[in-house]
């Protein structure tokens, strides 16, 4: 892999409740996918003044950067972004409004509190994970099964809806 990893799913649940995702299994896929999530994150903000990007921990924005810097592209709306604070961190806010029964604050943990329960079972998609990891390491993308694909694509849009139910 490319320094710093490929981003190779990006997912997104809107407050329509549709789930969109973008894979890349390539530097050129990448670059693309992110663009357009991009850009659809900021046609989103033009339409809807008030929005903001929720997530679970500093992995995105973070992602995003390393991104941006990578392809040199969409710098502009990343600041725009950041500097209205439109990403909106949900891990600190749990962790300091919500005092629960748990060995860690990870999204998985709260989700007995959220009320969210997942379509994918987690221990059914370690595997795929690794998986698309290995393959993409490889240099390898045609390893990656349509099953493989669809386990991990349930996963994500699980983090994605427990995000949003928390």
């Amino acid at each position: 892999a490319d320094e710093g990893g490929r981003e190779y799913l990006f997912g997104i649940v809107t407050a329509g409740d549709a789930y969109v995702q973008k894979w890349a299994f390539t530097a050129g896929e990448e670059r693309v996918a992110f663009e357009e999530v991009m850009d659809f994150i900021i046609e989103r903000l033009e339409r809807y003044p008030d929005m903001h990007v929720y997530h679970y921990a500093p992995y995105e924005p973070s992602a995003f950067k390393k991104l941006m810097g990578r392809y040199v592209t969409r710098a502009e709306q990343l600041d725009r972004l950041l500097r209205a604070e439109r990403f909106v961190d949900l891990y600190p806010i749990a962790t300091q409004a919500v005092r629960a029964g748990v060995e860690s604050y990870s999204l998985k943990k709260l989700e007995q509190y959220s009320g969210y329960t997942r379509m994918v079972e987690l221990k059914n998609v370690h595997d795929s994970l690794l998986k698309v990891e290995l393959a993409l390491d490889a240099n390898a993308p045609a390893l990656i099964t349509p099953e493989i694909r669809d386990a991990v694509q349930g996963y994500n849009q699980d983090d994605c809806r427990s995000t949003e139910a928390l």
